[in-house]
């Protein structure tokens, strides 16, 4: 009977906290079905946003050749997602076609402070942007150039042992074009010693190893 008395009352006390908070209860369940509304559009419209971009993206890819081209692609870049980056990295290819490196450099540098990119993506955009500012040294703009790719490298992420063999053959073959600037038919210390560290690296691929050797053999007996 105390059992039944006992749930009884337990049942009352609980009917009578849901009529005195009920006002509470309400505003409760209201902010979590609100939450819960603004979440599920801010995600259908994010993900709407990211497929319109890369619709004009691919319209912009298939229609290179129109006037317009580069105006998109500019507008494009300022996209905070996927194919804001591929954007940019088009804009990137379209500045180095120009011959105009500096900005280049300067995208690269956007890209690489950009806060929503992982450090492996950062490391990839740094090494594609060294090498590709290899390719633009002459003996004029060696300083500017190289200062340009160190300050690349410095965003290449350490810890990624993938990339440890990209950057020692990015500095290898900066003093190999540092020596062929200089006109001087011998390997310098600093070539040799990169070539050597890079050689008797566990860390760096088979592949990257062989392409140095052939570029050092060729540097021997040129």
């Amino acid at each position: 009977m105390n059992e039944i008395i006992n749930k009884k009352n337990y049942i009352s006390i609980v009917q009578n906290s849901i009529k005195q908070n009920f006002k509470i209860i309400l505003a409760l369940i209201f902010m979590i079905i609100l939450f819960f509304a603004v979440t599920q559009f801010y995600f259908f419209n994010k993900n709407n946003q990211i497929l319109q971009t890369s619709i004009k993206f691919n319209l912009a890819k298939t229609n290179n050749s129109s006037p317009d081209f580069k105006e998109i692609i500019n507008q494009l870049s300022q996209e905070k997602n996927f194919y804001g980056i591929l954007a940019s990295l088009e804009k990137i290819n379209i500045n180095f076609k120009e011959d105009d490196v500096l900005t280049a450099n300067k995208v690269y540098i956007s890209l690489l402070n950009k806060s929503n990119i992982s450090n492996i993506y950062k490391s990839a955009i740094a090494i594609h942007g060294s090498y590709n500012l290899i390719n633009k040294i002459n003996k004029n703009n060696e300083v500017e150039i190289v200062y340009l790719i160190n300050n690349l490298l410095s965003f290449v992420d350490t810890n990624l042992l993938s990339y440890e063999g990209f950057k020692h053959e990015i500095l290898y073959l900066l003093s190999v074009v540092k020596q062929d600037n200089s006109d001087d038919t011998l390997i310098s210390d600093e070539t040799r010693n990169l070539y050597q560290q890079i050689q008797n690296n566990d860390k760096i691929t088979p592949s990257i190893k062989e392409r140095v050797k052939k570029i050092h053999e060729f540097q021997k007996y040129k």
